[in-house]
């Protein structure tokens, strides 16, 4: 059976499809195959990025929520339908739900915190719609505007982080019949008459929706809980097979939501292979690898935050706005005439580790646009790279000038002191952007010029291929991989031991980031 829902996950809106698959050997008859629960929102306009999620443990803030729930947590409640019957057949649009609680409770109740928005609920779903939480069984449930026809309704209780209770007895489903059901050329309706939806219009009356929802609003005490149904039917649901209720994710996810998500469901009629059964849960994310669920319990899964990508897209803005200014700066007389070297093709602005040279080369930078490429330096950097596993797209590289320094004969020259000093604030302001962990400087000129960032008293001879502590990050000072400095200050061999701290320091950060 396939249960697909689209949610707001850590990178991207994302589709969760979870199906409900019998093992080798087990019976494959299954009459459910065709019910779904399903929860939609709008697809995206772009190509979905490709996301890696990971199977966490629950957040720690669910775990402070549980602690403080006393035995809540071990309940078992129960429920049973007061209203609507199995197989009733209901005249008008409007279906009341009653529920009856019961079970071993431990305090369990449904009710809505009003501070937190939060609180003990059940999930109420309809067809193939998304679920509704109802919290307050002294009143019932309105499904409102259901169209005519057979409906499925399903109910089971939850937990305010809506987690399912997974007892015996929890859920519970029943199949109703209306006659003479929503009308779609109508306005749809709150319970207290307040007009929810003009369906014939329903553009021109937003801002009329907005207006009567504030209304509503004032009255919300008085006014039972509800949801206007879409038009939907139910499926054929043998309720003897194996059934997949699909729950969460759901919606759209902000802030520190995002950082893991849930992933639940229930299971009725049928055990996994992990608990003695026949089944397996397969669930896949934007149509990526499949993966497998042998036991009945939610996952948690986590990957790149929401924050995060927002956080890359201004940082790419931010970097093409820098780009732009060193582009059009002229403080250096000598150098009026060059372009800096500082464009996207510096590598990713997001990089935790960022190498920083000298200055262009005539033949490397200056020419090809890309820092350490295109002449000796750039292919002993490259093969330093690769011995420690390190990929350009992996780094960030900029220099410590960002023009190529000449002299009168055209040939590369060392940059001067005031040279170096005039591009200082580009040089802060690349740091302070990307925000490396780790920072790694190639020669003397570029080990020197970070004392304008945040001061230090490092020399080259004294630190060369140590990880030290700078500005808060990690440094490895490095010798320049251009062919004068191998044949006469660092050769291969101690070159190629240098670049290991570079590896020493990536990890090192890494732990931290886990720490």
């Amino acid at each position: 059976m396939r249960f697909s829902a689209r949610a707001f996950l850590p990178a991207s809106l994302c589709a969760v499809v979870v199906a409900l698959t019998a093992a080798a050997c087990a019976p494959s008859e299954n009459a459910n195959s065709n019910t779904t629960a399903t929860t939609n929102v709008s697809p995206p306009t772009t190509a979905t990025p490709v996301q890696t999620l990971s199977e966490v443990e629950r957040p720690q803030k669910i775990k402070d929520l549980m602690a403080s729930r006393g035995a809540q947590d071990e309940a078992k409640p129960t429920l049973r339908f007061v209203e609507p019957r199995n197989g009733a057949s209901i005249a008008g649009s409007t279906v009341k739900v009653r529920l009856a609680l019961g079970g071993d409770l431990k305090g369990y109740q449904p009710h809505k915190d009003p501070a937190t928005g939060m609180g003990n609920h059940i999930h109420v779903i309809l067809d193939n719609q998304p679920y509704e939480a109802y919290y307050n069984l002294g009143e019932p449930f309105e499904l409102r505007n259901v169209a005519a026809g057979k409906h499925t309704l399903r109910v089971f209780a939850s937990r305010p982080w809506h987690e399912s209770y997974k007892n015996d007895g929890s859920f519970q489903m029943v199949t109703f019949t209306v006659a003479g059901g929503g009308d779609a050329t109508k306005p749809t309706t709150t319970a207290t008459g307040q007009t929810m939806a003009d369906n014939r219009n329903a553009a021109a009356n937003h801002n009329a929706n907005s207006a009567n929802a504030n209304a509503a609003n004032t009255n919300a005490a008085a006014a039972p809980e509800g949801k206007d149904m879409p038009a939907s039917q139910g499926g054929d649901v043998d309720p003897s097979k194996a059934l997949l209720t699909y729950s969460r994710p759901k919606g759209e996810y902000k802030g520190a939501d995002t950082d893991a998500i849930m992933i639940d469901f229930w299971l009725s009629n049928g055990r996994l292979t992990g608990d003695g059964g026949d089944y397996r849960v397969r669930y896949t994310v934007d149509g990526g690898e499949a993966k497998y669920l042998d036991q009945w319990a939610p996952i948690w899964l986590a990957g790149d935050s929401m924050d995060s990508m927002i956080n890359a897209e201004r940082k790419r803005t931010l970097f093409a706005a820098l780009a732009s200014e060193a582009a059009a700066c002229r403080r250096c007389a000598a150098m009026c005439g060059r372009t800096a070297v500082l464009s996207e093709r510096n590598g990713d602005p997001s990089a935790r580790v960022m190498f920083v040279g000298e200055a262009p080369g005539r033949q490397g930078g200056d020419r090809t646009r890309v820092p350490f490429s295109g002449d000796q330096s750039g292919r002993n950097f490259a093969r330093y790279l690769d011995s420690i596993g390190l990929l350009r797209a992996d780094i960030f590289i900029t220099n410590a000038v960002l023009c190529n320094p000449r002299k009168e004969s055209g040939a590369n020259r060392k940059p001067t002191g005031a040279e170096v000093k005039n591009c200082a604030e580009f040089l802060r302001r690349q740091i302070g952007l990307v925000d490396p962990r780790v920072v790694v400087t190639l020669g003397a000129v570029s080990l020197a010029a970070l004392s304008a960032v945040a001061y230090h008293e490092f020399t080259l001879r004294e630190c060369a291929g140590r990880v030290v502590e700078w500005g808060g990050r990690l440094l490895v000072p490095l010798y320049h991989p251009s062919p004068q400095v191998l044949a006469s200050h660092r050769r291969e061999d101690a070159q190629l031991r240098d670049y290991r701290a570079v590896a020493r320091a990536l990890g090192r950060e890494a732990l931290s980031q886990h720490a």
